[in-house]
């Protein structure tokens, strides 16, 4: 793969964005925050990448609030997902049941994106 090559060239360790345990769990710990500020969610709702996001998540709220459900939401055919909209347009059109009076959590990740920047690069594409 070519991060190995680029690796044993620069000495420099590669650390896989979601194939990583340790990657994992530090994605986890945004369940512990959550928690400190919102007592048992009954909903968290993630993106789907790589899938570390998503596995530190369920790791964590497995471990630490046990009734939360946990449901991953994955993009089709974008260029990108700026801040988790593709969770929200799931939640918006009725795409993941919620119950009334549920309170539910949106993982928002990733950088904002601003939408001029992708027109100019599909532009050339």
């Amino acid at each position: 793969m070519p991060w190995q090559c680029a690796s044993r060239e620069t000495g420099r360790t590669y650390i896989h964005p979601f194939d990583n345990q340790a990657v994992m769990a530090g994605q986890g710990t945004i369940v512990s925050e959550l928690l400190q500020q919102l007592h048992a969610p009954d909903l968290i709702v993630a993106s789907i990448g790589g899938g570390g996001l998503i596995s530190g998540i369920i790791s964590a709220a497995k471990h630490l609030s046990p009734k939360t459900r946990v449901v991953g939401v994955e993009t089709e055919k974008l260029l990108t997902e700026p801040a988790a909209s593709c969770s929200v347009a799931a939640l918006i059109e009725g795409r993941i049941a919620i119950n009334p009076g549920e309170n539910v959590v949106v993982a928002l990740c990733g950088a904002n994106v601003a939408l001029e920047d992708v027109r100019r690069r599909r532009a050339c594409i």
